[in-house]
Parts: C-alpha cells; sequence; structure tokens
C-alpha cells in the first residue's frame, strides 16, 4: 500500500479532463477519468524511513504544455517531467530543505514556475516563494517584503500578468507586479491559516479555504488594497487621503479603512503610508 499525504492531491490536466495525476510518495495518472490508474514514477521523496512523512504533497501541470507536470513532497524536493518518454528530473537544488506547499506554472510565460514552501514543522518561520524563468534550472527569492509566516498555497490570475495571490498561516497576501512586492489582501477575512486558493475565472472570484473556519469567496473586481480612493488606482492620492485621515483632518468609511489598513493590523498609521508608498513605487 503506497503512503500517502493527509492531504494527497490530485490535478487535472487544463487540456484535457479525462487526464488526471495522484501523488502518493510516487506520482499516479489515468487518461479515462479515473477508471484505470498506472504508475506514472518512481518515488519522488527521499525515502520510506518508517514515519508518516516522505510524500507527495503537491502536484501541477502545465497550461501551456500537458508533457510538463510538477511534483513537490513534504521532505524538500520538486521534480519536473518534460514528456511521457522522459524521466523526472529533480530541480530542488537552491531551493530551502522545507516543506514544499505548492508548486505551480505561470499562466503567461510557459518556462516560469512558482514553488512555495512552510517552515513550521522545523520553527522555521520566515516565508519561503521561489520562481523559476527556466524550468526550474535556477530559483530566485521572491519572499521580499512578506512577514514571517509559511505559506500554503499560491495562485496565479490567468487575466493579469503578474498579479499572484497567496495563502499564509494569518492570511492572504497580493503582488501585482511579480512578487517584487506583496501587501496584504485579506480584507475582512480573519486571521488564520489559508490553505488553498482558486480563481473561478467564469465568475472572476477568489476562492480561499482555510484551516477549520470553512471557505470565503472575493469578487476580484473589488478595489485593490490601497485603492482609499477607490478609482481603480493605487497612487499619490491614496497616500494623501491615509495621511489625512491618521492626523484625523479627515473620515474614512468602513470600506475605505479596510483598504487603507496594508498590514491588517487594525491600526491605522505610518506603516501604512510607508507600504502603499512602496506599491506606488514598484517595490
Amino acid at each position: 500500500e503506497d503512503r500517502t499525504n493527509w492531504s494527497s492531491p490530485l490535478v487535472m490536466d487544463p487540456q484535457n479532463p479525462t487526464t488526471l495525476y495522484f501523488g502518493t510518495y510516487r506520482v499516479w495518472k489515468t487518461i479515462n477519468n479515473g477508471s484505470e490508474w498506472n504508475i506514472f514514477s518512481d518515488d519522488l521523496t527521499m525515502g520510506d524511513d518508517g514515519s508518516s512523512y516522505h510524500t507527495i504533497t503537491t502536484l501541477a501541470v502545465s497550461p501551456h504544455n500537458s508533457n510538463h507536470i510538477l511534483a513537490g513532497t513534504d521532505d524538500g524536493r520538486v521534480h519536473f517531467k518534460t514528456g511521457n518518454l522522459s524521466g523526472w528530473q529533480d530541480i530542488s537544488a537552491g531551493l530551502p530543505n522545507r516543506w514544499i506547499t505548492k508548486v505551480a506554472f505561470d499562466p503567461f510565460h510557459e518556462n516560469r514556475m512558482y514553488v512555495t514552501l512552510s517552515g513550521f514543522r522545523w520553527e522555521d518561520p520566515l516565508p519561503h516563494i521561489f520562481r523559476s524563468e527556466d524550468l526550474g534550472g535556477s530559483w530566485m527569492d521572491i519572499s521580499s517584503n512578506l512577514p514571517e509566516l509559511p505559506i500554503n498555497c499560491i495562485v496565479l490570475d490567468p487575466q493579469q500578468e503578474g498579479h499572484i495571490y497567496i495563502g499564509t498561516d494569518s492570511g492572504i497576501f497580493f503582488t501585482s507586479n511579480g512578487g517584487t512586492s506583496w501587501q496584504s489582501y485579506s480584507l475582512n477575512l480573519p486571521n488564520l491559516p489559508i490553505m488553498d486558493l482558486k480563481i473561478h475565472q467564469p465568475t472572476r472570484k477568489l476562492i480561499a479555504g482555510t484551516y477549520g473556519a470553512s471557505a470565503y469567496s472575493l469578487e476580484l473586481g473589488d478595489y485593490q488594497q490601497g485603492d482609499v480612493n477607490l478609482d481603480s488606482e493605487v497612487n499619490i492620492q491614496d497616500i494623501i487621503i491615509i495621511i489625512q485621515a491618521i492626523l484625523g483632518n479627515i473620515e474614512l468609511t468602513g470600506e475605505q479603512t479596510v483598504l487603507a489598513d496594508m498590514n491588517g493590523d487594525e491600526l491605522l498609521n505610518v506603516l501604512d503610508v510607508v507600504l502603499v508608498v512602496n506599491v506606488v513605487l514598484g517595490e
């Protein structure tokens, strides 16, 4: 019997819905809606040591090429497969030895991929999110200004290039510049672990699954964090409004207050101004 993660990954080929992949300590594949499954890889983990670990935690199929498949494990391994006749390539070099929470392909660039990691098991609070521009040949840390929180999931907006949402142990964070800078996107969500994120493209809704507190949805047409004057842009005008609110010269509406509270600490102060300035400067 295969050893499996308590939340084993199951993914569908975005170009062929009859083809699915399932992860245990190896990858299984079906091409007939699950009527028959076949082994599609060897052991992609560090090997069985008698513990409940060493399992595949995440899988992804490229939206550009169905032969491109990613697999991540709870013992820090990431593997990439380029075709049915090719083997799996270990592309973990350059990544921290941490729990691989999600792997993902970029919807706009075929050779670009992402990996998120959690150091919770190792009492490591640092945020870990990496991007590769060459199908895993090298990795770049794009954690930037994220707070010290484990990252559990990632979803990329297929309509807006560079727009990335991640779920952490304390809410959702968002970047509009590919990870150069991040900001809180939890809005009125409670501060709790976000375990999965999906974008339902037909309705343009971001769906968030939490740990123990149900699921939530958010219209992606809603205003961006920092857009206090609700003009669909974050600019110098928003900075001026927030400063005026801090000084007590104006009173914000409830929606404006949520958008102005950039770090989600329910306080409006100079830290929020700095974060808005960073967004305006693209930092």
